[in-house]
């Protein structure tokens, strides 16, 4: 009975659907608003990279795919944007200090 739990348990871990950011990337990153565009992006907490960003439901195609309807987190492809949000996010946390 143990094992069957244990398993389910890593299975909810590691399951989810495309794009999505599951339990173990939650502890790896963590969350800051970038307030110039009021936008929540995920950077990692070892590194400083911002890696996704947070896209609201809607029926625009991003990726091949519309959003579902609670929201989700987006995975940065594009070298540009992710350069972008990197350089709006190291501006902002500078001036914040890294106290908070």
């Amino acid at each position: 009975m143990k094992r069957i739990i244990i398993a389910f348990l890593l299975i909810a871990l590691f399951a989810g659907p495309a794009y999505a950011v599951n339990n173990v990337e939650r502890l790896l990153y963590k969350e800051f608003v970038i307030k110039a565009y009021n936008q929540k992006v995920l950077v990692n907490r070892f590194t400083g990279r911002v890696t996704y960003i947070w896209q609201p439901p809607t029926s625009i195609m991003i990726y091949g795919r519309t959003i579902g309807p609670d929201g989700e987190w987006i995975p940065i492809y594009e070298a540009e944007m992710q350069k972008m949000w990197q350089s709006l996010y190291e501006k902002e946390y500078t001036s914040k200090g890294a106290a908070q």
